[in-house]
């Protein structure tokens, strides 16, 4: 809520029109859809590359598999941070 008082704060100080009002609201919403439409690309990725790593051979290369654990290791650290 303080985002939106600002904002009118500044649409006062600065004498927008309304259509100088709407413009800058459209702007902030294509923003924030961009930012959710990452968060969304970052689980699409995520979910296609542990389905491939359940379908591969990775698992039977040693050095693979090492690495693999280090990741998991830091995906487990990562979320139980949260």
């Amino acid at each position: 809520m303080n985002e939106r008082v600002e904002f009118l704060e500044q649409a006062i100080a600065n004498n927008w029109s309304l259509s100088e009002i709407k413009q800058r609201i459209s702007e902030k919403k294509a923003a924030a859809s961009t930012e959710n439409t990452e968060s969304n690309d970052y689980k699409e990725r995520f979910t296609a590359a542990t389905s491939k790593l359940r379908k591969s051979r990775i698992w039977s290369d040693p050095k693979k598999r090492k690495l693999l654990e280090k990741l998991l290791a830091q995906l487990e650290t990562l979320t139980n941070v949260e």
